[in-house]
C-alpha cells in the first residue's frame, strides 16, 4: 500500500503557477518531496489518497463537469494525468491547491 508523505509538492512543469511554487519550494530549507506527476503519473492508490487527503475531491479535477464520482475522477486523472489540478501540497492531515500560490507560504 502506498503512503504519501506529508510535504509532497506535486508539480506540472507545465503550469506556470507550479513552476512559480517550484521556485519556492526548492530554495525553502524544508525537506519537500517534489513530485512531477506529468514524468511519473500517480497510481490509483495515490489517487485514492488524493481524493480522501482534499475536502472536495471534485475540486482536483480541472475542468471538471461537477456531477464526476470518486470511480470516475480516479479514471480521468489515470488516463490524462494532466487533468490534475496544480501545484499541490500534501500536509499531514490535508491536500491544499496552492491557487492562488500565496497559499503556500506558511509551509515554506
Amino acid at each position: 500500500m502506498t503512503k504519501i508523505r506529508p510535504f509532497t509538492f506535486f508539480h506540472n512543469p507545465n503550469c506556470s503557477k507550479s513552476r512559480a511554487c517550484l521556485s519556492q519550494v526548492a530554495t525553502s530549507k524544508k525537506p519537500f518531496t517534489i513530485r512531477n506527476f506529468i514524468e511519473s503519473p500517480l497510481t490509483e492508490q495515490e489517487l485514492i489518497e488524493l481524493l480522501i487527503l482534499h475536502h472536495n475531491p471534485i475540486a482536483l479535477l480541472r475542468e471538471a463537469k461537477g456531477d464526476e464520482d470518486h470511480g470516475t475522477i480516479i479514471q480521468e486523472l489515470l488516463s490524462d494525468p494532466a487533468r490534475l489540478q496544480r501545484p499541490l501540497l500534501t500536509t499531514k492531515t490535508e491536500l491544499i491547491i496552492l491557487r492562488p500560490d500565496h497559499l503556500l507560504t506558511p509551509y515554506l
